[in-house]
């Protein structure tokens, strides 16, 4: 995870992307961050997600989109209401799903570089 957690982002929006994978990271990492900054460091890496949504159509399956916003919308990391699924450990769950969303930006990040490279 350490080298996920170092990688440098192709530069590709750097305000709207980089900086705000930078500063989730940080929040994430920050010595004693407790479990509400871990969800907003996730939430946050949801909102970049969020953004890159209609260029990820190109570079995901719908099916594989869909439940990575299936799984923001309905796992009370961007909504708080009676709907939201909660029973799991949500510090154990926060840190995987964390990963994963900073993975996915990676690998969609550097596809879609790669493709705008003549």
């Amino acid at each position: 995870m350490a080298q996920l957690l170092e990688a440098d982002l192709p530069s590709l929006d750097p305000s709207n992307i980089e900086e705000r994978v930078r500063a989730a990271t940080i929040l994430f990492r920050k010595h004693k961050s407790s479990l509400e900054d871990r969800k907003h460091a996730l939430r946050d890496l949801a909102d970049v997600l969020e953004y890159l949504r209609p260029e990820m159509r190109s570079v995901l399956s719908s099916k594989d989109e869909s439940d990575l916003f299936n799984i923001a919308n309905n796992f009370a990391v961007r909504h708080h209401n009676d709907k939201q699924k909660t029973s799991y450990d949500t510090a154990i769950w926060c840190s995987w799903m964390f990963y994963f969303y900073l993975a996915t930006i990676h690998a969609c990040v550097q596809i879609l570089e790669k493709r705008k490279k003549p």
